[in-house]
């Protein structure tokens, strides 16, 4: 389906969707992000059409995924399964690996979102005892690391971290946590 400016766009890898405001030179959508009122570039294979804006209103609703609520559309065949791209297992680790990077000219605006996606994602697993999960957030200034270990430290007070491999990851660019 064609994507047109003016659009209403729902993300496949993540919850979320907005309103296309343009194209990038580079051929990724420039959307309102309806979450974080934003501009953000996403790429054409990450989103799906849900038409038009005021179609964007009336056909969502509601659904509870793993106790997560996350809008859908009511048409059960509009938008395809996600395959959450950010989450992965490493093949050589069986390590989850889970990439907090958000392309934005000013970060502080996201931090909040990232922790949500390390509470959700640590909620979500914290059955599988043993279970490492490797948080990149790279080494900017420290921050999201801190507020990471904080949360950690604060809500999963079981749940062992350290910094993961500097060889992978560069100096302090991610921390390893094991769910216990």
């Amino acid at each position: 389906m064609e994507i047109s400016k003016g659009d209403a766009i729902r993300y496949l890898n993540s919850q979320g969707g907005g309103t296309v405001t343009g194209f990038s030179s580079d051929g990724k959508i420039l959307v309102l992000d309806n979450n974080i009122g934003m501009e953000i570039p996403v790429e054409r294979s990450e989103c799906v059409v849900v038409s038009g804006v005021e179609g964007m209103a009336k056909n969502m609703k509601m659904h509870y995924v793993g106790g997560v609520g996350v809008k859908k559309a009511a048409d059960s065949g509009a938008l395809p399964k996600p395959k959450p791209k950010e989450l992965k297992i490493s093949a050589e680790t069986g390590t989850l690996e889970v990439d907090l990077h958000i392309k934005a000219s000013n970060t502080n605006n996201y931090i909040n979102t990232q922790l949500d996606k390390c509470r959700r994602t640590l909620n979500e697993h914290r059955k599988q005892k043993g279970l490492k999960v490797v948080f990149i957030h790279g080494k900017g200034d420290g921050t999201l690391r801190l507020q990471l270990i904080k949360l950690i430290m604060k809500e999963f007070p079981t749940f062992s971290f350290s910094d993961a491999s500097f060889t992978k990851y560069g100096m302090y660019g991610a921390t390893e946590v094991t769910i216990q």
